[in-house]
């Protein structure tokens, strides 16, 4: 067992995970905890101790080595970000918004999330996917296949994968009563570029750009705004720039969704460099 631990949740969730194989294993060292989380006893020490916090990368890392999937792994991820004072850009919202990069946004264990990783997101990361998840969470929505069809433009067969898929990614579930969204929000906690989200980001885009082109009513026009705008920055301007997006993007969604919702729409924000360095 060890001792004069301090309080913070990294800590004391390692140390439960090492009392837990020491239990099994009475043989079981420190030094082969370390290793098999791929650090130094030294380092081990500090990190149980709480005189040392994790980095992000080495988080992602540790979660890995102790096998940590879905929730398990993102609250680990969280906390460590948290505890280290690393902010997560806009939370790595999924629901509404899917963040790509870190930020300079503060976070807080959030315990109303269900956190995915890159790879399960891979079955889900398209813009239908998770517009099919916030109609099933909307109140005044009606959520048979044939509705869903004709709010997003998708054939029976379409809607039908589209909700296997979110099922077994355990986001919806089947009641005797219909379908049930399990949590209001989805995190997928990341530290640089994937593939999937940069698949999703594109079909965003795509839609965006499909909706501009073929709805060009009056009435479609009122129902979107797109806006841009060029502009010379200072480079050191960029990290508040994007904690302001993150938390703009966040009040602006919960205001969005207070009271009734009968409607899904995406928000999409993009800071990006024009001029190479």
């Amino acid at each position: 067992m060890m001792a004069n631990i301090d309080s913070s949740w990294v800590s004391k969730f390692l140390k439960r995970f090492f009392d837990g194989k020491l239990k099994k294993n009475p043989r079981y060292s420190l030094r082969a905890f370390a290793r098999d989380l791929g650090v130094s006893p030294s380092y081990l020490t500090h990190l149980l101790r709480g005189s040392r916090k994790l980095s992000l990368e080495k988080a992602e890392v540790i979660a890995d080595r102790l096998g940590l999937r879905g929730e398990g792994r993102g609250r680990f991820i969280r906390h460590a970000a948290a505890e280290s004072g690393v902010r997560l850009g806009a939370r790595k919202v999924l629901d509404p918004l899917l963040s790509e990069s870190i930020g300079r946004r503060d976070i807080s264990p959030l315990s109303d999330f269900q956190s995915l990783t890159v790879e399960e997101f891979q079955s889900i990361c398209d813009w239908q996917s998770l517009a099919v998840l916030e109609w099933m969470g909307c109140s005044e929505t009606e959520k048979d296949i044939a509705s869903i069809g004709r709010a997003f433009s998708m054939s029976q067969t379409e809607v039908i994968d589209t909700l296997s898929r979110l099922k077994e990614l355990k986001l919806l579930v089947e009641t005797p009563r219909g379908w049930t969204k399990r949590s209001m929000k989805l995190a997928i906690p990341t530290i640089n570029s994937r593939r999937p989200i940069r698949q999703f980001h594109r079909s965003v885009v795509g839609h965006a750009l499909a909706v501009m082109e073929t709805e060009l009513a009056d009435s479609d026009f009122q129902r979107r705004i797109v806006l841009s705008s060029t502009v010379a920055v200072n480079p050191d301007s960029i990290e508040v720039a994007k904690s302001r997006i993150g938390q703009f993007v966040g009040e602006l969604t919960q205001s969005l969704s207070a009271g009734p919702c009968s409607e899904v729409y995406m928000v999409s924000i993009q800071l990006v460099p024009l001029s190479k360095r």
